[in-house]
């Protein structure tokens, strides 16, 4: 039993003339492995908006996308969706109605999103030829998450994950959970991304595959059960990103034989100089390859692990801080980034801050008050 799982899927840029073009930008060989998947699943990275609904106030760009998508995706092959992400309700609870509506509409099925938070919660049941799998989805807090009331993705939680995990366990044969989340950009996960993930397995899942980064990560073996930590792009196209690790892809391929979970990652090419998605040369391969191999190395040693992750911080610390400064258009952001204008946050300021963001009660208000 063949089970695929794809990374993020917003057809924008280059790829929309393509959605309702005869001609195929995706290589047939990648088709045939999606097509003769038992199990096949893509992260739908923005809502489909058939009809007039506005975008939310949020950081980063607002996505979406029509029912030619889904056309699209059922078109070659994927039979299933993942909706837990950061761009779902980029056009608010409407747009997250017309998504689940398109969705059911085009046959395939979802995880990872609902009409509510218990709703959102729900696993996916799906019968295979080596029994019932189930597909837990979720992703880290933005401007996504479902509530008790309200649309929205499932938020990543370990109390709530370790429940859905426990009972998809009884319910079913093999447990799969895809999370969305870790820094974008960053090639490793983090080591409160290895702890919780590793805990998950803990909990009774079998493999545990995350995206969200735009970039392929490494993968570990831990107590027998993969742990695939980015799997890049599936279609994304950017003006931003050509030949760059942005452009670059992984098939996470999971084979059920005799009861036991291995894997394969199948590497490609999306949207980079030729607005394809198309599987690597030779030359391509062995570097990628070669890249994954590191990767892994480093998060199997977590010295090495920390090492980076402390130097990838290191690497933020001016834009991190910008967030809590009053400066708020592009050209004071410049000037303050090329240190002409001064930090305007006292030490005793940033000693509060802190201690607003580390407590978990004091975060808890500062949250509530903001979204107020």
């Amino acid at each position: 039993m063949n089970l695929i799982i794809a990374g993020d899927f917003c057809p924008i840029g280059r790829a929309i003339s393509y959605l309702n073009s005869s001609v195929s930008f995706v290589d047939p060989k990648i088709i045939d492995l999606i097509q003769r998947s038992n199990i096949s699943i893509v992260n739908l990275e923005c809502p489909i908006v058939n009809n007039e609904c506005y975008p939310i106030d949020k950081c980063g760009p607002n996505l979406k996308s029509d029912s030619r998508a889904l056309e699209f995706l059922s078109r070659i092959g994927f039979k299933s969706v993942t909706l837990a992400n950061n761009h779902l309700n980029d056009y608010g609870s409407e747009g997250i109605l017309q998504t689940i509506n398109s969705i059911e509409k085009n046959g395939l099925l979802y995880v990872g999103a609902g009409l509510n938070l218990s709703d959102a919660e729900r696993t996916l049941y799906i019968n295979s030829p080596e029994g019932v799998v189930s597909i837990i989805n979720c992703c880290e807090h933005e401007f996504s998450i479902a509530t008790d009331d309200a649309p929205g993705s499932n938020p990543l939680s370990l109390t709530n994950q370790y429940y859905r995990i426990k009972e998809a366990r009884e319910l079913s044969d093999y447990v799969i959970l895809i999370v969305h989340g870790g820094p974008e950009h960053y090639q490793l996960p983090t080591p409160r991304m290895q702890d919780w993930y590793r805990f998950f397995i803990d909990c009774g899942a079998d493999a545990v595959v995350n995206h969200h980064q735009h970039c392929i990560s490494g993968v570990e073996s831990y107590k027998g059960h993969p742990i695939i930590y980015g799997i890049g792009n599936f279609c994304f196209d950017s003006n931003a990103y050509r030949e760059d690790k942005w452009n670059y892809g992984l098939l996470a391929s999971l084979n059920i034989i005799n009861k036991k979970i291995n894997f394969d990652l199948i590497p490609f090419k999306q949207f980079s100089n030729n607005p394809h998605i198309s599987l690597l040369t030779d030359d391509e391969l062995l570097k990628i390859k070669a890249e994954i191999e590191h990767l892994s190395l480093i998060i199997a040693d977590r010295t090495r692990l920390n090492d980076a992750y402390k130097s990838y911080l290191d690497s933020t610390i001016k834009s991190s801080k910008y967030c809590f400064e009053p400066y708020d258009n592009r050209l004071l952001s410049a000037l303050y980034r090329r240190g002409i204008l001064p930090s305007l946050l006292s030490k005793r300021k940033i000693l509060k801050l802190q201690n607003f963001i580390e407590c978990e009660s004091h975060v808890e208000k500062l949250i509530y008050s903001l979204k107020k």
